[in-house]
């Protein structure tokens, strides 16, 4: 009895299996395209289902439909939409194609109800409106070549379901220039338990480009477990709601140019040098997959938690959630080293040492060691001055306020360099009392090289009459250099003649002259007092500037507390200098 049991259980898997394997690849009843959208369109049936069939395409009748006539030869999209009221099953149906180019797809139709594609190749989509669900799903792998699944231009109103994980390397996805905007359950379990959008694929191909994603209470899946080749590039992606993208060991793998505003729980497994990637992939946050992966059981039922209380309170506190993290943006650090992207290395290296720092601001509340605190110190003095020391221009900004800042106080500080000679004033105030009160010119009253000219005429006598007694080039070159000497007095004293404007005594001058004449002398004041400032100014700068980046004065030429604080400054000028030379030497060698 046993023996018949096992016998008729391996004959009905045998002819199970046969049977599978027939409808597969073998026997299929064929139909005509143009005879399938007559039947999806006319009929009284709520549900059309179609099984085990070859779908034939003929020229005459199908050329409404013919998609090279569209994207190869310049003829505009039909006008017409062709609405469809019917809930839809493909099963184990396949669509003919042309060897070399694919020739007809589902163009301008708007599907009212859900549609289930199983075990179907080659089937595309183009200009196409969905109001309810669509799914593929495959478990077998085609013996044709090129599979192929394409939706382009489609417009999503509704949950979209793709699952393939058959390894079918002659699969291919082109999902591209859509829009997916359904609205979700609002109920953020739901939405990630149950996303409007899920991608799972092994061993296909898998183009993901150019489509919006406009999701504000709903969540996307996507997933590619050993690709062939994977392209996810030119999606502008929103959504408020957390979502999960997923990239497993593709052969190759193209993610750029992606506007992704959205959270994400986001794994790869390594950077290969023949992937092209972004950077930052969100501009939200970003929680490392392999650490829901593999904590599930130390964390819980996640989906039932608040990501945003997960990426807030455990990226620190929680010793494998950081060490995932610090692996995540470790990949892409040594990635972008490798090609040499510095921008984006420097990028990725100041937001893991965010995250160090995070942690070590952790590790010093549980434990108040003096080691815990300064390696503190020494990230946030980092982070603040030089990005972590990827900014050597960020020192030097820093830098040059630092030095700005010191100078202000040496203003208030008494240093020999802005000593004031009150003796060198007084007489100057005493010689202009003299030159307005009397006729002294202004050469008199200033004492102006008053005897130059005196000495030079008698050096100059002295050594014609001892030319017979000392070298003739010695005579030469002295009478040379009086006569020069001489030469640039007189022009001098000419300059100080023309601006003796005040002939006699102040008093005796008329009242226009004497508004000409202030006016003139309060320019002359007023310049004088700003070149005098700008001297305080520059000598505080300088003085500033040789605190900072040296000592070697001999001695400080600065007294009181202003000596404590050009101490002070050579200090930090030291470890700023420090940080500049190692900053800029790393730069130099990434």
């Amino acid at each position: 009895m046993i023996y018949r049991l096992l016998l008729v259980f391996f004959l009905v898997s045998f002819f199970s299996i046969s049977a599978q394997t027939t409808n597969s690849t073998g026997e299929l009843k064929e139909i005509a395209f143009s005879e399938l959208i007559s039947e999806l369109t006319n009929g009284k049936d709520s549900i059309f289902s179609l099984k085990n069939a070859i779908v034939k395409f003929d020229k005459e009748n199908s050329e409404r439909y013919s998609l090279i006539e569209y994207r190869f030869r310049d003829k505009k999209y039909p006008i017409d939409t062709i609405h469809i009221h019917k809930t839809i099953n493909f099963d184990n149906v396949h669509f003919d194609k042309n060897q070399t180019v694919y020739n007809y797809a589902f163009i301008n139709f708007h599907f009212y109800k859900s549609i289930s594609i199983n075990n179907t190749s080659d089937i595309i989509f183009f200009n196409c409106q969905f109001d309810s669900s669509i799914s593929r799903s495959s478990d077998v792998t085609y013996l044709n070549n090129n599979n192929l699944f394409w939706v382009e231009d489609c417009t999503f109103n509704s949950k979209v379901d793709i699952d393939d994980l058959g390894d079918n390397e002659q699969l291919s996805l082109y999902i591209s220039n859509n829009t997916f905007n359904a609205l979700g359950p609002d109920n953020y379990s739901e939405a990630f338990a149950k996303p409007l959008l899920r991608i799972t694929i092994s061993g296909a191909t898998l183009d993901f480009s150019k489509n919006i994603i406009n999701y504000n209470n709903a969540a996307f899946n996507i997933s590619t477990l050993n690709t062939t080749e994977v392209y996810f590039q030119k999606n502008k992606i929103q959504s408020k709601f957390w979502n999960y993208l997923y990239l497993d060991n593709a052969d190759k793998l193209s993610f750029d140019n992606n506007t992704i505003e959205s959270d994400l729980l986001f794994g790869i497994d390594k950077l290969k040098t023949e992937y092209e990637m972004q950077w930052p992939i969100s501009e939200n946050k970003i929680i490392p997959a392999n650490y829901i992966i593999y904590n599930q059981g130390n964390i819980g039922n996640i989906i039932n938690k608040t990501f945003d209380s997960l990426y807030t309170n455990s990226r620190v506190t929680d010793e494998s959630y950081y060490k995932n993290e610090l692996t995540l943006l470790s990949k892409f650090h040594s990635y972008f080293k490798d090609f040499h992207d510095r921008q984006s290395a420097n990028d990725v290296y100041i937001k893991i040492k965010h995250l160090e720092t995070e942690r070590l601001e952790h590790l010093y509340k549980e434990d108040k060691s003096f080691k815990n605190y300064f390696e503190m110190i020494v990230n946030r003095f980092l982070e603040r001055f030089s990005d972590y020391g990827t900014s050597p221009s960020k020192i030097v900004i820093s830098s040059f306020k630092i030095i700005l800042l010191f100078a202000f106080l040496f203003l208030f500080s008494t240093n020999s360099w802005n000593k004031i000679d009150l003796s060198r004033y007084n007489k100057g105030i005493e010689q202009s009392i003299n030159y307005f009160t009397s006729d002294a010119t202004i050469l008199k009253a200033y004492e102006i090289d008053e005897n130059k000219i005196l000495q030079n005429s008698n050096t100059k006598e002295a050594l014609v009459k001892s030319k017979n007694h000392i070298p003739k080039v010695f005579s030469f070159f002295s009478l040379l250099f009086i006569n020069t000497q001489t030469k640039l007095i007189e022009i001098k004293l000419s300059f100080w003649n023309y601006l003796n404007v005040i002939k006699n005594s102040w008093h005796e001058l008329s009242s226009i002259k004497k508004i000409i004449y202030s006016a003139f002398i309060g320019f002359i004041i007023l310049g004088y007092l700003l070149i005098k400032v700008l001297s305080i100014l520059f000598n505080a700068l300088t003085l500033s500037i040789n605190s900072f980046t040296t000592l070697g004065f001999g001695e400080i030429p600065i007294k009181g507390i202003g000596r404590y604080l050009a101490i002070v400054e050579g200090f930090i000028g030291w470890i700023f200098l420090t940080l500049f030379s190692v900053t800029l030497i790393s730069q130099i060698l990434s």
